[in-house]
């Protein structure tokens, strides 16, 4: 049964449509609060999965020329020959190019994203 779980999790279909509400979401509900600063997190189950949902969100948000930005972060490197023949990692320009290859504390500081531990509360209830 895992095995099948772990198909389903990972079909891009299944990803794409969780992307969807995910994003939609955050701009109908999140996105209005604290002055359009708000951020917003998805936790996975596995670094594979991270890098196919960080994918898929850059694709939905692209497609739909959204001013939104998906930051995705894991340890090591992820071998997935279905995304792409080379190893992922959270510094790979495909994943996260705004970073420009650095490590988050210092790539996001460059990168004109405010920091998380300045910023407001944001209600728990929406």
């Amino acid at each position: 049964m895992r095995g099948i779980m772990g198909w389903v999790k990972l079909h891009p279909y299944n990803i794409a449509q969780k992307v969807q509400v995910v994003v939609e979401h955050y701009r109908a509900k999140v996105e209005p609060l604290l002055n359009g600063r708000a951020k917003a997190m998805v936790v996975v189950g596995s670094r594979k999965e991270a890098v196919r949902w960080q994918l898929a969100l850059r694709k939905y948000i692209a497609d739909h020329g959204y001013p939104l930005e998906a930051l995705v972060a894991f340890s090591g490197e992820v071998h997935d020959d279905e995304s792409g023949p080379e190893p992922f990692s959270e510094h790979s320009p495909v994943l996260n190019p705004k970073l420009k290859g650095e490590g988050h504390p210092e790539g996001v500081r460059g990168a004109d994203v405010p920091d998380p531990a300045r910023g407001q509360q944001v209600p728990d209830r929406l």
